[in-house]
């Protein structure tokens, strides 16, 4: 499945910050708001799909109603759908 990628952030212009080329960033937790509005502008339930077929990592729960995100494993899905095209 094909979708399309955040490449600038809507607030800044700038694209989201990486992990990787040698850029030594923190890790952080991303709320699914967060990830549709600046990472993958698709549906909440193409993302879920997403999840369900592996494509993203499934959630870490923080409480019993919020999960969360790496933003690491949101950028290694992205990296990896840019290699594909």
């Amino acid at each position: 499945m094909t979708v399309p990628i955040a490449t600038k952030a809507p607030e800044t212009g700038e694209p989201p910050p990486s992990l990787g080329k040698g850029k030594a960033t923190q890790d952080r937790l991303l709320r699914l708001p967060q990830i549709l509005q600046h990472y993958l502008p698709v549906s909440r339930s193409t993302f879920y799909n997403l999840v369900k077929n592996g494509e993203i990592d499934p959630p870490i729960k923080i409480t019993e109603r919020a999960s969360c995100w790496w933003e690491s494993g949101i950028l290694a899905y992205i990296a990896k759908q840019e290699a594909r095209s």
